[in-house]
């Protein structure tokens, strides 16, 4: 999963720099990728901190002006993965994001059991075959 296609699956929008809903509303379990996984409410509450955790380290590598501009594409309708595409990371901006991308896969398949986690894997990876290819 690219880094783009990570923040998408995994930082819906929330408080702070990105605008949108925080955490998951009392019908919805959160992004796609974890509709039909039959989450608890301790599971929901905890990947919606883990989320939130994730989303301030990334608001943190990126500077105060790709922050802004990425604010404005999602306001303008983007999606986040192509809003931060268009900023032009830096090799140890990319690394870091791939860092904490890393860690959040870690954590959230702490608290998914092994049957969620096998569903998540087969929704995102039918998510990535649906997907157009990219020019």
């Amino acid at each position: 999963m690219t880094t783009a296609s990570a923040i998408q699956a995994q930082f819906p929008p929330s408080q702070g720099q990105f605008p949108g809903r925080q955490g998951f509303p009392a019908n919805e379990q959160g992004p796609p990728e974890f509709q039909e996984l039959n989450l608890s409410d301790d599971q929901k509450d905890k990947l919606k901190e883990i989320q939130e955790d994730s989303r301030a380290q990334i608001e943190e590598i990126l500077t105060d002006e790709q922050r802004n501009t990425v604010q404005k594409a999602v306001q303008a309708g983007k999606k986040p993965p192509e809003a931060i595409r268009s900023i032009n990371l830096s090799d140890e901006q990319k690394q870091k994001m791939q860092e904490v991308m890393e860690s959040e896969k870690q954590k959230i398949s702490e608290v998914l059991t092994s049957e969620q986690q096998e569903k998540l894997r087969n929704r995102i990876e039918k998510m990535q075959n649906n997907r157009s290819p990219r020019s």
